[in-house]
């Protein structure tokens, strides 16, 4: 819910490049966890699915400073 209240005060054009980039890291945390499902000690794997939540949490922490940006603005 608080990612789309941060979205909404974006412009469209931004909530669709973030929204997209969401889109592929997801996919991607699905490809490596089914792998995982198949390989679960694969270590190569488990360090891609780690690397996929940080880039993950990282897109999140920029949406929320781009919002943070945008709402202290005041030559607006």
């Amino acid at each position: 819910a608080q990612l789309d209240t941060e979205l909404s005060r974006l412009s469209p054009e931004a909530q669709q490049d973030i929204q997209a980039n969401l889109d592929v890291i997801h996919v991607a945390i699905v490809e490596i966890n089914t792998a995982l499902e198949q390989d679960a000690d694969n270590v190569l794997l488990q360090q891609q699915l780690l690397r996929a939540y940080r880039e993950e949490l990282a897109l999140l922490r920029r949406v929320g400073g781009l919002t943070r940006n945008v709402m202290m603005r005041n030559d607006i």
